[in-house]
């Protein structure tokens, strides 16, 4: 707070003093552009893939105790989300349709507001063709299983009768 003594006087002489009492607030500024970290402009992204979108932001004021809230919003689907932070901020999705998407970074400190947009692809997701095979492999164990039991049953029966022979 600053005090000022403020004197007038009039032609006669006559005088009269006044204090006055200032206080000086901050002046809100105006937010800075957002840093965009990811995704990469121009990026391609299949269709339900989950993309994070990450930001940093700064404004003067923040020493001052405010904070900043970080919205994006596609050009095809509308608002993706919205978060408020003090410097880094991030969202992911996995919800994007197909098409081209631009990307708009929102910053508002309430008073004021900075922009940043970021362009990316989200592409139809790959066919993953028809399903596997029936495997007939299980068959094949279990006629191999068949078959080494006939055979340890067989020589078993066969060292019995050898020496039931020899014994008898």
């Amino acid at each position: 707070m600053h005090v000022f003594s403020v004197v007038v006087e009039d032609d006669e002489g006559e005088a009269d003093t006044m204090r006055l009492k200032v206080l000086v607030e901050n002046a809100k500024e105006p937010p800075l552009a957002p840093e965009l970290f990811s995704p990469k402009n121009g990026s391609k992204w299949k269709e339900g893939q989950e993309i994070t979108f990450t930001v940093k932001v700064s404004d003067p004021d923040i020493v001052h105790g405010e904070v900043l809230t970080v919205t994006w919003t596609s050009n095809i689907s509308g608002t993706i989300g919205s978060v408020g932070t003090t410097e880094m901020a991030y969202i992911s999705t996995n919800r994007l349709p197909v098409g081209e998407h631009r990307v708009h970074i929102t910053v508002s400190d309430g008073a004021y507001e900075t922009f940043a947009y970021v362009d990316i692809t989200v592409v139809e997701r790959d066919d993953p063709g028809p399903p596997p095979a029936r495997s007939d492999l299980w068959m094949y164990i279990v006629f191999a299983l068949i078959f080494v039991a006939m055979i340890v049953i067989g020589y078993q029966a066969g060292t019995r009768g050898a020496q039931d022979e020899l014994e008898g």
